[in-house]
């Protein structure tokens, strides 16, 4: 003799695939416009553009430093203060137009070879006039120079000497100039990394 049995199966087993609820979708396209804005406004902030620049020039300075260590030679980091076009990498012909005629604004890091603190006579030394030359050259010029950084439009270098209002490279930014421990007074426009790690400057 059979048992009959019942079976009780709840609504919600025979579709689990009922999708979202108006709210949660709501909940989710708000969430999603939250952090749109936040990363809008950071990227659009200056000063997050500023900082950013800041942080890039920090690891390019640790670069220089750990090139030293490794290559067991003095790196120099030289900063060009000209008027600002589209130098970039490593290239032959845009760094002579650069030390030529003063179209680049950043800074760039070397081996200094002839030891006259400058990178200037490392990437001019021979003009190449035949292929072979140019491809001696272009080798030549990878070895020694290490990096080139193009500061953005918005990153401009300031004279410590000059006066308010702060308009352009020519002036002081607002404040006190560098003074003691609050900065860092260059002799000249360079500063070189030496094979010990620490710098030639302090």
């Amino acid at each position: 003799m059979s048992i009959p049995f019942l079976k009780c199966i709840k609504q919600g087993d025979k579709n689990n695939n009922q999708g979202f609820s108006l709210i949660e979708v709501m909940v989710v396209m708000i969430i999603v416009a939250i952090l749109a804005t936040g990363v809008v406004f950071m990227f659009a902030n200056p000063t997050a553009k500023v900082k950013a620049e800041g942080f890039q020039m920090l690891g390019n300075f640790n670069l220089a430093r750990s090139e030293a260590v490794g290559r067991n030679q003095n790196t120099l980091v030289q900063f060009l203060d000209t008027a600002q076009e589209t130098c970039d990498k490593k290239d032959w012909d845009v760094f002579k137009e650069c030390f030529s005629g003063g179209t680049f604004h950043g800074y760039v890091i070397c081996l200094d070879e002839d030891g006259d603190n400058d990178c200037e006579n490392e990437v001019q030394a021979t003009a190449p006039a035949t292929p072979a030359e140019v491809a001696e050259v272009a080798e030549d010029l990878e070895e020694k120079i290490i990096k080139t950084i193009i500061f953005k439009e918005f990153v401009k270098y300031y004279e410590i000497g000059g006066t308010p209002p702060t308009d352009g490279p020519s002036n002081a930014p607002n404040g006190d100039t560098l003074t003691s421990n609050n900065g860092i007074t260059f002799g000249g426009d360079y500063f070189s990394m030496v094979s010990n790690g620490t710098s030639s400057d302090t």
